[in-house]
């Protein structure tokens, strides 16, 4: 095969094709190996280098790849064999699965394109063999509800039901950097950098590096960072596993399981995957962020539309219109979510933070009420001890008047009045 430079995407792609060579791939869940063809796991193979030798990126192949591993699950002969009645039944058998509808789209496009290729017709073309033909791909869909869009309440309630640092700082990170799963996945601990602002990330999408701001999910990231196992190696990926395998970069398999499982624990009934997080992030953005500056915080290219659908979602525009329509204004706007800034030390903690991470005192307003209720008790202490002072001071200078000085101050009082008399 082509050869594989070791970012995370090329080292699970490289593992992937390692098993489709061998003729065994892992199920679903790990727990067995399961033997294909020779002749499937070639056509496969074949594929796949048309793929990389056309120049098609890693996610896409991987989108491929990930597809196909699933089919060939499902199949019960090699794939060019199959006539146009066994394709039908393999999509039948997605219709009726528990698959999101996007999803099934997914695997249709799939069997479309590697049915294309081994039965020979050319990749570019809208030509497609008669097995494949009738199956009708519609166009994705982004007219999500607005509804099933995560707010930032229920992303906090995830963070506080989630079981340990390194799965708190992932689901804040994935919903501020508002960067794709592949991005997130493939950063390692050198690009992460801290400021007096918060956090800086450089990603590698697919309009190149840039640059993400990080403020409300910088405080849990440092403390994952520092107590991440491989901290001193600054080539060591940042999300990685906690149990066996020890410090190896988790996969997005396991990275959607782990949001699946937070969520559920959370009570969040919408649609939670890696990708959710990116689309609750472009929406609420959408509300604050000029279309330039979207595309370019987003990693997407100039010329796409994706700002003007985030935009549509969120709404704000048209509310505006309508309400002063109706007199109504909304000077308030979206409540500004702030991080928690301790009012001892002055360390900014995430806003779900109950507690200081720095000095360990509590955040909320108990703590304040109990510092003034101390401050006054000081205050009130120092008058009673300035008062005990006075009360001292004037009990020696009542000693120190002798009848003598008494009769000098009023034989001196009498000769001033005398004089003012004159």
């Amino acid at each position: 095969m082509i050869g594989f430079e070791k970012d995370l995407i090329e080292e699970t792609l490289a593992k992937q094709i390692e098993q489709i060579k061998s003729c065994r791939i892992s199920s679903d869940k790990g727990r067995e190996n399961i033997k294909i063809s020779e002749k499937n796991s070639e056509l496969i193979l074949r594929f796949l280098e048309e793929c990389l030798a056309r120049g098609l990126s890693k996610n896409r192949v991987m989108f491929y790849l990930c597809r196909l591993r699933k089919l060939l699950q499902m199949v019960r002969k090699n794939f060019d064999e199959m006539n146009k009645d066994d394709v039908k039944n393999l999509v039948k058998e997605i219709e009726f699965s528990n698959y999101k509808q996007w999803t099934k789209q997914c695997y249709k496009i799939t069997i479309k394109k590697f049915f294309q290729f081994i039965r020979g017709y050319e990749w570019d073309s809208k030509q497609y063999p008669p097995e494949v033909s009738w199956i009708k791909v519609s166009s994705k869909n982004n007219n999500r509800l607005p509804e099933e869009i995560l707010n930032f309440e229920e992303v906090q309630k995830m963070v506080e039901n989630a079981s340990n640092l390194r799965d708190k700082a992932l689901i804040y990170v994935l919903y501020e950097s508002g960067a794709r799963i592949s991005e997130i996945m493939g950063l390692k601990i050198k690009h992460v950098s801290f400021d007096k602002d918060g956090a800086v990330i450089i990603v590698n999408g697919k309009t190149g590096s840039r640059r993400i701001r990080l403020v409300l999910s910088a405080p849990k990231l440092a403390s994952w960072i520092e107590n991440h196992p491989n901290k001193s190696n600054r080539e060591s990926y940042v999300w990685v596993n906690l149990e066996k395998d020890n410090g190896n970069p988790l996969c997005y398999r396991r990275v959607s399981n782990i949001l699946k499982e937070v969520a559920e624990k959370a009570g969040i009934k919408k649609p939670v995957n890696p990708h959710a997080f990116r689309h609750a992030r472009a929406t609420h953005l959408s509300k604050h962020l000029p279309d330039a500056v979207m595309k370019s915080y987003f990693g997407w290219t100039q010329s796409s539309r994706m700002a003007s659908v985030y935009y549509h979602l969120s709404g704000a525009d048209t509310d505006s219109a309508i309400l002063r329509m109706y007199g109504k204004n909304q000077e308030e706007g979206e409540k500004v979510i702030t991080p928690r800034v301790c009012p001892r030390c002055g360390h900014e903690n995430s806003p779900e933070s109950e507690f200081c991470s720095k000095c360990g005192l509590p955040l909320g307003t108990e703590y304040v009420e109990i510092k003034r209720e101390k401050e006054m008790i000081e205050e009130i202490s120092k008058l009673r001890e300035e008062l005990e002072k006075i009360k001292i001071t004037e009990k020696k200078l009542l000693g120190l008047i002798t009848p003598k000085i008494v009769e000098e101050l009023i034989e001196r009082k009498i000769q001033e009045l005398l004089k003012s008399v004159k």
